[in-house]
């Protein structure tokens, strides 16, 4: 008699990996990255209410971008908003409805033959592209439902960047701040370039002993913040970065540079008034700007040293 066939199947009931991308939407909903999965939680539900999906296959999640409408400052949520999540070579459209919690995949998964470092929403003829800054000093310009790479810009400068921050709102105007491995921030405009002819390094930063992790622009200050591995986070002026204001003064000037990490810095962040910063020490320190940029408050609670993600 023929012994009975059977078969097992392995499946995956829960993850435990890093959250290496935060992104609130507005102050109800969060957005988290957790290996290549993406999940909203509800932060005004007791208990707190959420929903999960894996987007990105074999690739960590390192970048929430919505797509949302800022009028004069104040941040409207939509009842549909469009996301674009990326990681390592991965970039991929979802849709989220957060009063229902909902997560929709809107697109393939595209896989580029570079490390992703940042998207950016930018304002087309006929509709929204993506602007996709690489690990190696370039930029593409994406049709994001298509995939169709429209353009791709590459600086004369070529070397390997550690952090990348794209500024503006159309591909004409952006500009690409780059923390290089030669510990240096440069500056550069790829929407300019015609044919196969490279961009110009406009601006150099200097100051830095160690590799940028993590950079930040804000706006209405017109302040530019990095992070690195030297244990410091330095604040720049800079002016307006993008549209006419280009790559911002010709000669910025550092306004502070911020020693109270007892490890490598991996994230910062700039609100009107306030700097944060994350590091491998397991802390999250608000700094005071007055008084020379003392740590006004230190926040501590996570286990693992490795702060990789923080969003304000």
């Amino acid at each position: 008699m023929a012994a009975s066939e059977s078969s097992a199947v392995l499946q995956s009931s829960v993850l435990v990996a890093p959250v290496t991308a935060l992104e609130f939407l507005g102050d109800e909903w969060l957005l988290t990255g957790e290996g290549p999965i993406l999940s909203i939680f509800c932060l005004q539900s007791a208990p707190t209410q959420c929903a999960s999906h894996c987007v990105l296959h074999n690739y960590r999640v390192h970048g929430i971008q919505p797509k949302l409408q800022n009028n004069d400052g104040h941040v409207t949520v939509p009842e549909l908003v469009e996301l674009v999540i990326f990681g390592g070579k991965a970039v991929r459209l979802i849709n989220t409805r957060p009063r229902d919690l909902s997560l929709e995949v809107a697109g393939p998964l595209l896989e580029l033959q570079d490390w992703v470092l940042d998207v950016s929403w930018l304002r087309g003829e006929t509709g929204s592209l993506l602007g996709i800054c690489l690990a190696h000093n370039s930029v593409l310009l994406l049709e994001p439902q298509s995939g169709n790479i429209l353009s791709l810009c590459s600086c004369a400068e070529v070397c390997l960047l550690y952090s990348a921050l794209l500024i503006g709102s159309s591909w004409e105007t952006t500009v690409l701040v780059g923390g290089t491995v030669f510990n240096q921030l440069v500056l550069w405009r790829p929407g300019g370039i015609k044919g196969d002819s490279q961009a110009l390094v406009e601006r150099r930063l200097l100051g830095h002993s160690g590799v940028i992790f993590s950079l930040c622009y804000l706006e209405s200050s017109r302040w530019l913040a990095s992070a690195s591995d030297d244990r410091s986070v330095r604040v720049w002026n800079v002016g307006v970065l993008g549209a006419d204001g280009g790559c911002g003064v010709e000669s910025p000037s550092c306004l502070r540079v911020l020693y109270g990490h007892q490890a490598r810095v991996f994230c910062v962040r700039l609100s009107p008034g306030c700097v944060f910063s994350a590091g491998e020490d397991g802390a999250c320190l608000l700094w005071e700007w007055e008084g020379n940029g003392r740590v006004g408050r230190t926040l501590k609670g996570h286990r693992s040293g490795w702060h990789q993600s923080t969003s304000c």
